[in-house]
C-alpha cells in the first residue's frame, strides 16, 4: 500500500509537517522524532529545515520514510533541506499542481466586481 491510498481511504487532504532546527548539534533523532510526528498525524509530508548539512544517519532516517505517491508522481515523504539550499533557491519536491488544501473562489458574474 502506498500513503495516498491511507489518505484516500481517510478521506482527508494530505498535510505537511514542517520541524525547524538550528545550531551545530542535530541528530538522527530529531528526523527520527519528526518521522513518528508525520506516523501519528498522518502527515503525507514531512519538511526537515537546519542550518547545517545533514548527517549520514539522518539522510538513511529519512530515507526509510518511503514515497508519498499521488496522481502519478512520487515524491520523498520525508525531505531534508538546509538554510543555503533554501537560499539558492531549491525547493521541497511535492506532488507537481499539489492543491488540494486550496478552495476553489466561486466566480463571479460580470458587473458584480467588487471594489477594494
Amino acid at each position: 500500500f502506498t500513503i495516498s491510498d491511507i489518505s484516500q481511504s481517510l478521506s482527508v487532504t494530505p498535510a505537511a509537517i514542517v520541524s525547524v532546527k538550528g545550531g551545530e548539534n542535530i541528530t538522527s533523532g530529531m528526523v527520527r522524532d519528526l518521522k513518528g510526528t508525520m506516523d501519528r498525524e498522518k502527515a503525507a509530508l514531512g519538511l526537515f529545515l537546519t542550518l547545517n548539512d545533514p548527517t549520514r544517519e539522518m539522510e538513511k532516517e529519512a530515507a526509510s520514510a518511503v514515497f508519498y505517491e499521488t496522481g502519478g508522481m512520487k515524491v520523498p515523504r520525508l525531505q531534508i533541506l538546509t538554510a543555503a539550499q533554501i537560499l539558492d533557491n531549491r525547493r521541497p519536491q511535492v506532488p507537481f499542481g499539489f492543491t488540494e488544501g486550496f478552495k476553489k473562489a466561486a466566480r463571479e458574474e460580470p458587473g458584480q466586481e467588487r471594489l477594494i
